[in-house]
């Protein structure tokens, strides 16, 4: 796990992924190293079977951890978007539930399963999703984006505006402690 959060923090992703499917592979039903593997591989999608074949083995090792289910459905997910993984959204969508369902306070998942409906333009079911992400995190600038976003789908314009300049505010909020640190 550190040697592949050095080569993350290097910026050298691809082999970080590399590093930490290693790690996974020594402590299969640790999930730590499964967190740092999800965050690398949002930077090098190109590992996308081995990675999809981990965090498989995680969800099946792990069935009632809410984190296995998230991790298993987006790698699924953004596999499916490399039209690499051979998954279908019905899984992804039903992962994701599984997800909220073991974890309500799980923001992320709430999140993603927003996102998942918004991309397959159910954005009334979107809405929900986002807005409880919100409840339980309000700081995911994304969530007020895509919140706003989905707003603007259904016609809803004052409510659009609202989120979209709560996700500007902490958004720049972000930017100048980022610049700080």
């Amino acid at each position: 796990v550190g040697l592949g959060m050095a080569y993350y923090w290097h910026g050298d992703y691809q082999t970080a992924v590399k590093a930490l499917v290693r790690a996974t592979d020594l402590a299969p039903s640790d999930p730590h190293p499964y967190y740092f593997l999800s965050r690398a591989y949002k930077h090098a999608p190109g590992e996308a079977p081995e990675v999809i074949a981990r965090f498989r083995r995680l969800e099946n090792l792990r069935p009632l951890d809410p984190q296995a289910a998230y991790y298993f459905a987006v790698s699924l997910w953004k596999g499916k978007e490399m039209e690499s993984s051979g998954a279908d959204l019905g899984q992804i969508e039903l992962l994701l539930k599984k997800a909220v369902h073991l974890d309500p306070s799980f923001a992320d998942a709430h999140l993603e399963l927003g996102n998942f409906y918004s991309q397959e333009r159910r954005y009334a079911d979107a809405v929900p999703e986002y807005q409880r992400a919100l409840e339980l995190d309000s700081n995911l600038p994304d969530a007020y984006y895509r919140l706003g976003h989905a707003y603007v789908h259904l016609g809803q314009k004052d409510l659009a505006q609202k989120e979209l300049a709560a996700h500007q505010t902490l958004y720049n909020r972000q930017r100048v402690d980022d610049d700080r640190q």
